[in-house]
């Protein structure tokens, strides 16, 4: 069985995930230092992302707060990007519905 470039990459990430949650194995983030080193990877990796919990609203909360970023960085330009403004909108819906502020 021949396994290209692409199928690698669709099966590496199932087999770390259950390499990691084998009884007395720890999954460590290793890519902290330098371009891979950012705010996910210090504040929200091993408290979020790492258990595959994604506690209570964190991945609404987060793709609320970088939509409300990325509309806030286009007022003023003459850009027209109409997709991030009804993305924007329907995320902040969304935390209204659940009763989590977003941004």
């Amino acid at each position: 069985m021949h396994v290209g470039f692409i199928g690698l990459g669709m099966m590496g990430l199932p087999m770390a995930e259950n390499l990691a949650r084998a009884p007395g194995i720890a999954l460590v983030a290793f890519d902290r230092a330098s371009r891979g080193r950012n705010v996910v990877s210090e504040t929200k990796l091993a408290q979020f992302m790492i258990p595959g919990t994604f506690a209570g609203g964190f991945a609404l909360k987060l793709q609320a707060k970088h939509l409300c970023i990325v509309a806030s960085m286009l007022e003023g330009t003459q850009l027209d990007a109409p997709e991030v403004a009804l993305c924007a909108g329907l995320w902040r819906e969304a935390s209204a519905v659940l009763g989590r502020p977003a941004g």
